[in-house]
Formats: structure tokens, C-alpha cells, sequence
């Protein structure tokens, strides 16, 4: 079942996922709407009760899907031709051109996956000086207007919170791995991606708003986040924790 009025000439699809609380996620859902590029937003509502939003497409497959399945499934029914792929939870975008400082990166045909920075993101896509923000409107634009440096790094991984892709690379890599609905699957993809002969990249003149861990704090969390890295772990020969992994996101080398 869907609901919401949405254009249909977009450059970017942006897939949201809400289960860790419809208000967070309403208010990034209208922030991915607004960007200076066209964007076409799609909200997985597993069971936030998520409100009718105008210019946003509201899929509401009346269970909770997890994370991985909620993405995929608005890819595969809704993916309209769109030339880039954003998919995130509850991360809100204060500027305009975050998502267009995103493609710009990804224009380049050696680039696969690109991520923001912000407070709660993994390795170097975290601010320092975020770590205490109180996440009201006035923080999220002062740490926004702090982003100056325009150089991308690459990087080994970013985090799945917020990340985006072209719809090629997504074709050539395939969607994210659904036997990890909860945790490991951004690490999966990456290195799927980093296999497939693509580099990753940090935008770091891109800011979003990432809450941070409130899904981890979820029942849904708990029970699937480890089976999640035990089937990465599995697939990847390797003995890896949420924790020990994330500390590898500016690690070229690995796995090696």
C-alpha cells in the first residue's frame, strides 16, 4: 500500500527508512524533498505510523521489513530511471545541496558509493566537535556552514545511515544483502562494491544529521543485528563485531 503525490522527473531516488520514530523521520524526509537537485522521495514505513507527506511516496507494507528488505523493496517497485541512488533512516539534511554535493562526486565513473559526514557516523565521517551536539535546529546549521573542505577521501567504507550510489553501480554490485536485515550490510556492500573495481569516498563538504544508534536500541536491533554479523562473517571469512569493524573505515588495506 502507498500513499503521497510525488514527481516523477527526479535525478536522485531517496529511500528512507522509518522505524525509530515517524517525527525524525518525517523531518528528513521533507529536508531529502527540498534539496536543489531533483530528488524523489520514498518512505518504508515499518511500523512508525508514518503521516501522509506532500511530495513524498509513503510505502507501508503493514510489518516491520527490517532495513535491508525496506530498501531494496522501494528500489526494485519504485526506481523510476532515477540516476542516483540515497538511501538513509532517520538522517536529516540541513542544506539544500548536500545531495547535489554528493552526485558531484559521484559524476566520476571510478567513484561507486559516497557518503556525508556528521555527528554518530563511523570513522572519518565523524565531526569530533559533534559528538555532543544537542540535535536542535540551530546545531545542525552551524555544523552544516562549518563544512568547507571540498576534497573527497577515499575511504574504505561508509556508513549505510546515509549513503548513495549510481543506478549502474547498484545493477553491476546488486541491491543490499538481505540475510543482513539489520547491521553488517553497509560493510558487505562496500566491500562489494570495492571488489566490483569502484572507489568509495567521503564527501566531506556534505553534512547530515544522524541522530545516532536509536535503532540499535530497538527490540528488532537486538534480535537480528547478530545473526546479521555472523552471516557477514561468514561470507567474509572473518571474526568481526559492529565495534571492530568500525574501526576500518579509513583503512584502504582491508580486508587484506
Amino acid at each position: 500500500m502507498t500513499s503521497g503525490d510525488v514527481c516523477n522527473t527526479a535525478e536522485a531516488l531517496v529511500v528512507i527508512v522509518s522505524f525509530s520514530g515517524a517525527t525524525l523521520a518525517q523531518q528528513a524526509a521533507e529536508a531529502a524533498r527540498d534539496q536543489s537537485i531533483g530528488t524523489r522521495v520514498i518512505v518504508v514505513d515499518n511500523g512508525d505510523n508514518f503521516p501522509d507527506t506532500a511530495g513524498v511516496l509513503v510505502v507501508r507494507p503493514g510489518r516491520n521489513l527490517l532495513w535491508t528488505p525496506a530498501i531494496n523493496l522501494a528500489v526494485a517497485e519504485h526506481h523510476r530511471g532515477e540516476r542516483m541512488l540515497v538511501w538513509s533512516n532517520d538522517d536529516v539534511i540541513p542544506a539544500t545541496d548536500t545531495v547535489r554535493r554528493l552526485a558531484e562526486i559521484l559524476h566520476d565513473p571510478r567513484v561507486g558509493l559516497v557518503g556525508p559526514v556528521g555527528p554518530h557516523l563511523g570513522g572519518p565521517a565523524w565531526l569530533e566537535d559533534s559528538a555532543h551536539v544537542s540535535g536542535g535546529p540551530t546545531d545542525r546549521e552551524r555544523d552544516s556552514e562549518r563544512i568547507a573542505d571540498r576534497t573527497p577521501r577515499d575511504v574504505a567504507f561508509v556508513q549505510g545511515a546515509f549513503s548513495a550510489t549510481r543506478a549502474d553501480v547498484w545493477q553491476t554490485v546488486g541491491p543490499l544483502a538481505c540475510d543482513m536485515p539489520l547491521g553488517a550490510d553497509d560493510h558487505d556492500y562496500c566491500l562489494r562494491v570495492r571488489r566490483a573495481g569502484y572507489r568509495i569516498a567521503l564527501a566531506r563538504n556534505a553534512y547530515v544529521w544522524h541522530h545516532g544508534h536509536r535503532s540499535r536500541d530497538s527490540h528488532a536491533w537486538k534480535e537480528s543485528g547478530a545473526k546479521s554479523w555472523a552471516v557477514f562473517n561468514d561470507r567474509w571469512g572473518g571474526v568481526m563485531t559492529a565495534g571492530e569493524a568500525e574501526a576500518h573505515w579509513g583503512d584502504l588495506r582491508w580486508p587484506r
